[in-house]
């Protein structure tokens, strides 16, 4: 697993953490480093 990966994979488990902890998408998607596509792109899939 390359670097990449692991970096994206931690920035997705910090935005399923904030979003768990009452931070709307936005805040939670600038907080955890992701673009607020990507952020949404991922919470559709869960």
């Amino acid at each position: 697993m390359s670097i990449t990966n692991i970096s994206i994979r931690i920035k997705k488990l910090v935005l399923l953490r904030l979003i768990n902890d009452g931070e709307n998408i936005s805040d939670a998607s600038s907080k955890s480093g992701l673009c607020i596509k990507v952020a949404k792109k991922y919470i559709e899939n869960k």
